[in-house]
């Protein structure tokens, strides 16, 4: 996400309801506006910032903010449509489980974006927002998250959609093993996920790997190779670790 400078909304610092109503006509007047891409880009960001820090008091505002960004996830604009993925993720793990009562329309419009945008942020945050509303992995979403991966651009989006296809488990992911090591192998070779995370994804690839050796070397051949010599050496050293 672009960043605006949004103060007093990050560490989980809540926002108060009554200011974000205040506020929330002028910001939805800048999504809107035709003529200036930069201002919609920004309301959608400060909209994202804003509601996640709301948290479940996100909820009453959902039925306005949906149609809104039912637009602005449409827009010509690749940085528009980027921030308005990033604000439907924060606003709607925010809502928690309100957003299913079809008020807001954050997973149908990431799943349409996963099956229409190419790499970028614009995807990138797409799969940010769609496993932030997504309480657990199930098995018709995998190919699509997968199809979507790796993170290209918007790496703070990369640990979360990690982490989720993580719970996921070997199970579900065993079917998916040569995707998966495409998917998770560029952020392990270039050691920019976090320690556990890492740790925890290279165990996972080490168990599949014995389980089902072909796929796996076909995951490997998929990445880079100097990405598939530094995913070796982490395997080897994991298992040398055990």
């Amino acid at each position: 996400m672009a960043r605006v400078g949004v103060a007093g909304t990050g560490g989980g610092v809540a926002f108060p309801p009554r200011l974000f109503r205040r506020l929330l006509p002028s910001l939805l007047a800048a999504l809107a506006d035709p003529a200036h891409p930069g201002a919609r880009s920004w309301a959608g960001a400060v909209i994202g910032q804003l509601g996640g820090a709301l948290g479940p008091e996100a909820t009453p505002f959902l039925p306005d903010l949906g149609p809104a960004f039912r637009l602005a996830a449409a827009d010509a604009d690749p940085e528009v449509r980027a921030n308005a993925f990033y604000a439907i993720g924060r606003i709607g793990e925010a809502a928690g489980h309100a957003h299913l009562e079809g008020a807001w329309p954050g997973a149908e419009l990431c799943l349409r974006a996963l099956r229409g945008e190419g790499p970028g942020r614009v995807r990138d945050n797409a799969l940010g927002a769609l496993v932030r509303q997504q309480g657990a992995p199930c098995p018709q979403l995998l190919p699509l998250l997968l199809g979507a991966l790796p993170i290209s651009e918007d790496l703070e989006e990369e640990a979360p959609v990690l982490n989720f296809l993580l719970r996921a488990g070997p199970e579900l992911l065993l079917p998916h093993l040569a995707a998966f090591v495409g998917a998770v192998g560029p952020g392990l070779a270039q050691r920019r996920l976090p320690a556990g995370l890492s740790q925890s994804l290279l165990a996972l690839l080490r168990a599949m790997g014995v389980a089902n050796p072909r796929h796996f070397r076909v995951g490997v051949a998929s990445l880079d190779p100097a990405h598939a010599a530094i995913l070796a050496q982490l395997l080897d050293d994991v298992t040398g670790d055990q």
